[in-house]
């Protein structure tokens, strides 16, 4: 799991459905001074590992995130969060909140949207995908619009529309 070390985003919850499960549980994220005791209720946990913040820039991200059998974000709500749309990208299926703004047709045999306070439901969905694991090319086909260049090709046609600029004018990406 990537992000914020809190209740919010329920890691312990995580770590509970997947108690005696044998997978080991892996998290990234910094944890705010008023969440340190529920970090410390997680490392007390067999099987639970913190590799502490990891900026977004270092390679041991991209590594975990490829390494990682699932991603887990069991959190009670994400907007667009792109720590699915990093895994995905990395070939690593997800089981995410279903408390999201991201929809991805077709993407149920690598992303499965559970809710964040149903852990039998992450458990299965979590053991499922890592038990028998999508072929990663297809998970990665899944997002590969979500490219920089794309999304910055698609801003730019925005601004085109929003401003109308006369025939001729070239704002190309």
């Amino acid at each position: 799991m990537v992000g914020a070390i809190s209740p919010y985003k329920n890691q312990l919850g995580l770590v509970r459905a997947l108690a005696g499960a044998g997978l080991p549980v892996v998290l990234i994220g910094s944890a705010q001074r008023a969440d340190q005791g529920y970090l410390q209720s997680l490392l007390h946990t067999p099987g639970v590992r913190w590799l502490g913040q990891v900026e977004h820039d270092d390679p041991l991200l991209a590594s975990a995130y490829a390494a990682a059998s699932v991603l887990a974000l069991p959190s009670q709500g994400e907007v667009m969060p792109l720590t699915v749309l990093e895994a995905l990208a990395s070939g690593t299926p997800v089981v995410m909140t279903d408390q999201s703004a991201l929809e991805l047709p077709g993407a149920g045999f690598a992303l499965r949207q559970i809710g964040w306070n149903d852990g039998a439901g992450q458990r299965r969905a979590v053991c499922a995908l890592a038990d028998a694991p999508p072929e990663r090319a297809a998970v990665r086909a899944l997002v590969a619009e979500y490219s920089w260049p794309r999304v910055a090709a698609a801003i730019a046609r925005c601004y085109v529309e929003l401003l109308a600029l006369p025939e001729g004018v070239d704002c190309a990406v």
